[in-house]
């Protein structure tokens, strides 16, 4: 995300492309910020629903093992799910 003068960003690809993912004009100065902060949210949303989730299932006594696969193999599937697991050993 990439706030500013679509031209500069252009000029700027060949030294952005080698190490950015992908690298996409959003707007005018700041944009790029209110960019992040968007995906920040999404983010912090699934990490606390991933962390209530755990907690509901270790207190019911689900094994967190199973719950990791059936989560990553369904609508619970997300980022926060496959990079802070509720399951220690995955």
């Amino acid at each position: 995300m990439v706030g500013g003068e679509a031209a500069t960003l252009e000029a700027a690809r060949p030294a952005l492309d080698p190490f950015s993912g992908l690298a996409v004009h959003v707007g005018g100065p700041g944009m790029g910020q209110v960019v992040k902060l968007c995906t920040n949210l999404v983010s912090a949303a699934q990490m606390l629903a991933t962390a209530e989730a755990t907690v509901m299932a270790e207190r019911a006594g689900v094994d967190l093992a199973q719950l990791h696969e059936v989560l990553t193999h369904a609508t619970g599937d997300c980022v926060a799910v496959r990079t802070r697991p509720p399951a220690p050993d995955r």
